[in-house]
């Protein structure tokens, strides 16, 4: 794909190309007669040549996509792949043999119909045809410009066998497209290889015959102009002549004849036409000579006047130049002239003020001498491009070393004095002091693109004028799209009181006002800012309101967060039935909650307020405890112990006490808490489950008895009441038996009424 040219008449007859292709090979599939010909008197077109067409059409869509590797390596494919069936379908024709491909996608029903003795085998001008594409479009591929003529007379080779096919249809001789009397090519292939091999062609239009079509001078506007008339004139008189001797309306003489007349008589008017188009040129090319010779005598006038002009500039040039010289050595900024090669040639006063050398020093060196090492190679950059540009001059900010070892930033403008015929002869070179600005620019700089903050200048109306980096860090938006008035950003309830601001800030001079508004986000989603409002600018140009801008929407968040969180805190520390109060390191209160204030007045009778000494009303007797566990959570542990509190009434409160450490910031213990939990009614649960669990030892120990009275006590009567019944089974008439049985049956009644009264006066 080498230097093809981009043509969308390649795109439409590639797509031509691929679409017949497809069409035919569902005509071979799905047995549709209709779709493999024009006409049922005319040749069908194979499977595998509408396979090929398929494969060229796709091959020049590929020459007009954007070229990559991908794209190159597909067309080598395609191009190989259709040389290949070519060459392969041509190779059968002349080698007689059968490769195999002729019917290996389809088979070629149409063959018998036809009497065709290769079944499926493409014409030999066919296939022929292919190969010559194929290795074409291969040739376009090499950088050779032998190879893409070869290539190219490869294509219009085709268009000759196409054409010639295409004639022997319309005259009706099968010689023309009949090479072997077997095989022959059908009408609509020749149509496709003569509209496919023209234009491929246009791929390099200026190779070959196209060229003589394609090019834009005289003669190839004559040549396309005579070769379509031409060319229709001949199938246009042939055809017809063809068709009247065919029909027999006239004969074969007379048809001659009046075909001779009719080309010599078109052919005059063609003459007629053509003399008439190159005299219209010849006449327009008449008519620019005498426009030049009219030119060139305004000119040689113009000469004249602009001599006698030069002559009075010469004479000013000569009164002006000591003017110039004085401006030279006295400008306010330093001037000098520097060789090609950067040495001093000519330094002014200014010069040597600001480098602290004096003139003789300087013309000893060159500026290379004295440049910044990093600023060396932009500065013989800057000076290459204005002996080359143009413009004949370039700027650049360099450092110079003085003498004294400072350091200076110099704006300099390069400028390039050329001789008469346009050779660089030397620079002039301005050098402005800008070691000051440069200091300034830098603190702007990191002021105005800080990530913290950023500034913007508005005009009166609201439009953005400047914007800092930082502006898009912030909002999102870019600075081609900032391009607009700052309203539109804002949030339309906040819009109203912005503008009252902006108007308040542009009738005061020099007033500040801060104000926070949302504006509108690159995401879609507001934001809150803070910004400050300024009307400091005395210029209009620079604008008229100053904006310092901040990004405060999570601070915002975080404060209501904040609120919200407090406002829980409190709600929880107000309602809770736990109290909490907290201490510093010498243990005053510094914060309590309204539980903490009740138990201190309820067990120590006092009430609780911040700065109280704790120790001051804590009992005596539980001091000692109390200040050893708050010395361990001053120094990081948690402490937890329970504590009882008797009550006048004989009664006990019992507390659950809990001590824990206070950090700040920084991971440092400021202070503690401590959080008291009354489990008064837990400490009675837990009491009155030690008494019940008692009384169910004492229950376990007399169902312990009753079983060892129901194992002993209960099973020996029992035991003779089995015994005796057996006895009475054998002789039921035994009264003495019966008198046993009775006594045991008293003792078993006995027993029963004791373990009832036993298990009475253990009953729970």
């Amino acid at each position: 794909m080498y230097s093809l040219q981009k043509n969308k008449t390649i795109t439409i007859i590639g797509l031509l190309g691929i679409v017949t292709g497809i069409v035919v090979i569902i005509g071979w599939l799905f047995n549709l007669p209709g779709f493999e010909t024009i006409y049922p008197h005319y040749v069908s077109m194979r499977f595998n040549t509408a396979l090929c067409f398929i494969l060229l059409g796709a091959t020049l869509i590929i020459t007009q996509v954007e070229s990559n590797k991908y794209n190159k390596l597909i067309f080598l494919v395609l191009s190989i792949t259709l040389s290949i069936f070519g060459a392969l379908s041509l190779s059968q024709d002349i080698f007689h043999f059968n490769s195999g491909i002729d019917q290996l996608f389809v088979t070629d029903r149409l063959a018998i119909v036809e009497k065709y003795p290769f079944p499926g085998r493409m014409a030999t001008n066919v296939s022929f045809c292919f190969a010559l594409c194929g290795l074409a479009l291969l040739g376009f591929s090499i950088k050779s410009r032998l190879v893409n003529i070869l290539s190219q007379y490869f294509l219009h080779l085709v268009t000759a066998i196409s054409s010639v096919a295409i004639i022997g249809y319309l005259y009706g001789l099968s010689l023309f497209y009949k090479l072997t009397f077997e095989s022959s090519m059908a009408v609509h292939t020749a149509v496709l290889f003569f509209f496919m091999s023209i234009i491929a062609t246009l791929l390099h239009p200026s190779l070959g015959i196209t060229n003589l079509f394609t090019g834009q001078l005289v003669g190839n506007k004559m040549a396309r102009r005579l070769f379509v008339l031409i060319v229709l004139m001949v199938l246009i008189f042939g055809t017809l002549e063809v068709q009247s001797e065919r029909h027999k309306i006239l004969s074969t003489e007379t048809g001659v004849s009046l075909l001779a007349v009719c080309f010599l008589f078109v052919s005059l008017l063609l003459i007629w036409y053509t003399a008439n188009y190159l005299n219209r040129i010849d006449l327009k090319r008449y008519e620019a000579e005498e426009e030049i010779k009219v030119m060139n005598e305004e000119l040689e006038e113009r000469v004249e006047e602009r001599s006698s002009e030069l002559l009075n500039l010469l004479d000013k040039y000569r009164e002006s130049e000591s003017t110039l010289r004085a401006a030279f050595e006295f400008s306010a900024i330093g001037m000098a002239l520097v060789s090609l090669e950067g040495k001093w040639l000519k330094v002014n006063k200014r010069l040597c003020e600001m480098l602290g050398y004096s003139e003789q020093e300087l013309l000893s060196m060159s500026f290379m001498d004295i440049t910044y090492p990093d600023d060396l190679e932009n500065s013989i950059k800057a000076k290459e491009e204005s002996i080359a540009s143009e413009r004949e001059s370039a700027r650049v900010e360099k450092r110079y070393l003085c003498k004294n070892g400072k350091i200076v930033w110099a704006s300099v403008n390069m400028a390039t004095v050329k001789d008469n015929n346009g050779r660089p002869q030397y620079l002039v070179n301005q050098v402005e002091d800008i070691t000051e600005r440069k200091k300034i620019n830098a603190r702007f700089r990191a002021i105005v693109e800080s990530d913290f903050v950023a500034i913007k200048l508005n005009d009166i109306d609201g439009n953005i004028i400047y914007r800092s980096p930082s502006m898009q860090a912030i909002n999102g938006w870019t600075d081609e799209e900032m391009n607009r008035n700052y309203f539109e950003l804002t949030h339309p309830e906040d819009l109203e009181r912005l503008k009252k601001v902006h108007e308040v800030v542009l009738l005061n001079p020099g007033k500040s006002i801060n104000i926070t508004y949302r504006i509108l986000h690159k995401n879609g989603n507001y934001i809150w800012i803070e910004s400050m409002l300024c009307n400091k600018l005395s210029d209009p140009d620079l604008g008229a309101i100053i904006t310092v801008t901040r990004d405060v929407t999570e601070r915002l968040k975080a404060e209501k967060s904040l609120q919200k969180s407090e406002a829980n805190l409190k709600t929880i520390m107000d309602t809770t039935d736990t109290a909490y109060a907290l201490l510093d390191k010498k243990l005053r209160v510094f914060a309590y909650n309204p539980m903490a204030a009740k138990f201190i007045k309820s067990q120590y009778n006092h009430i609780l307020s911040k700065g109280d000494q704790l120790i001051e009303y804590f009992p005596k007797e539980r001091l000692p405890q109390f200040i050893k566990s708050a010395d361990e959570v001053l120094k990081g542990s948690n402490v937890s112990y329970e504590i009882n509190y008797p009550q006048p009434d004989g009664t006990e409160f019992w507390f659950y006490t809990k001590l824990f450490p206070i950090t700040n910031e920084k991971q440092e213990i400021f202070g503690l808490m401590m959080s008291l939990s009354d489990i008064t009614e837990r400490k009675k649960a837990e009491e009155s489950l030690k008494a019940a669990y008692d009384l169910i030892q004492d229950h376990i120990g007399s169902i312990k008895d009753m079983a060892w009275k129901q194992s002993h006590l209960i099973r020996s009567p029992v035991a003779n009441l089995k015994a005796l019944a057996a006895l009475l089974n054998e002789d039921p008439a035994d009264s003495k038996i019966l008198q046993f049985i009775n006594l045991e049956l008293g003792r078993l009644d006995s027993v029963i009424i004791d373990m009832a009264e036993d298990a009475s006066n253990h009953d729970l």
